[in-house]
């Protein structure tokens, strides 16, 4: 499977520094490390950036899906 690129759209100039962090680390480890040093407000942020990030692969994955099954079923139409 192809990787492609994650695009998020219309974040604040915070939830890109937020983003940039969170991709900075490594592991889970690192992040439940970082997070635990956030406030409840930015966790609540960090929780909803990652929750965005993993929509966005799935959009993307059932996306490729859906236009491969369209392929095989299109070769079935009369």
């Amino acid at each position: 499977m192809n990787q492609k690129p994650i695009t998020l759209t219309n974040l604040t100039t915070e939830q890109v520094e937020m983003m940039e962090i969170l991709w900075s680390l490594s592991d889970f480890a690192e992040v439940e490390a970082w997070q635990s040093t956030l406030s409840p407000e930015e966790l609540e942020m960090s929780e909803t950036l990652m929750q965005l990030v993993i929509l966005e692969t799935v959009d993307e994955i059932l996306a490729d899906e859906v236009s491969d099954a369209c392929a095989y079923l299109k070769k079935f139409q009369l």
